[in-house]
C-alpha cells in the first residue's frame, strides 16, 4: 500500500499526508504547508512582532475570557513539576519580604482565633480571644504605618494576654524575648 505524499509550497519537499496540519477549506483536507515550514515562519513571525504580540495578548487578558484562561493555564502549570518547584520558589521570596512575612503573620494570627482545627486554637479562640484586623491588608498597613516596625524574623506578642490582637496590643519580639516573657 502506497503512502500519500503532498508537496510543501514553501520547502518543495515531497512529505507524507500526516506532517501536513489540517484545513477543513482545503480540498485534501490539509495545508498548503508542512509543519516545519509552519512552525519556521510562526518563529520568524514571533521574532519580528514581539510588542505587538505583547500588547496583544495583555489585552486578552483583560477580558473575562482571557482571564479565564490565564487561570486555568496557571493552575494547569503549578502541577507540573517544574511549577511546583517555580511555586515554592516564589512563595519563599515573596514570604521574605516585609510584606508577605506581614500577610503570614495575620493569617497565622486569624487562624488561632476562628479555625476550630487549629492545633492553637484552645488558646486563643477557645478563649474568647480575637483578631480584630478585618483583613491582611488592614494588619499590613497598621504595622508598616502606625508601628513602623520591621517584623521579619520576630514573633507577634499580645502585649495583654487577656486582650485581643487589636490595635496598641501588639509587638514583635525576637524568639529569645518572647520566650522570656512566657517563662
Amino acid at each position: 500500500m502506497k503512502t500519500k505524499t503532498k508537496t510543501c509550497s514553501q520547502c518543495i519537499i515531497d512529505k507524507i499526508l500526516d506532517d501536513f496540519n489540517n484545513r477543513a477549506s482545503a480540498p485534501d483536507g490539509k495545508r498548503l504547508e508542512c509543519r516545519d515550514c509552519q512552525r519556521l515562519a510562526s518563529k520568524i513571525y514571533n521574532a519580528n512582532n514581539k510588542k505587538a504580540l505583547a500588547r496583544r495578548h495583555r489585552e486578552y487578558r483583560k477580558t473575562d475570557k482571557g482571564k479565564e484562561s490565564h487561570i486555568k493555564s496557571n493552575i494547569k502549570y503549578r502541577k507540573t513539576d517544574k511549577g511546583k518547584t517555580a511555586t515554592k520558589r516564589a512563595s519563599k521570596k515573596y514570604h521574605e519580604t516585609i510584606v508577605g512575612d506581614i500577610r503570614r503573620k495575620y493569617h497565622s494570627m486569624s487562624q488561632r482565633c476562628t479555625d476550630e482545627s487549629h492545633p492553637g486554637y484552645e488558646r486563643y479562640g477557645g478563649k474568647g480571644i480575637t483578631c480584630d484586623f478585618v483583613s491582611s491588608e488592614h494588619f499590613v498597613n497598621y504595622v508598616m504605618v502606625e508601628l513602623q516596625e520591621d517584623p521579619r524574623g520576630k514573633e507577634t506578642h499580645r502585649k495583654d494576654k487577656d486582650k485581643s490582637y487589636c490595635s496598641g496590643n501588639i509587638e514583635f519580639l525576637t524568639p529569645k524575648e518572647h520566650v522570656n516573657i512566657h517563662k
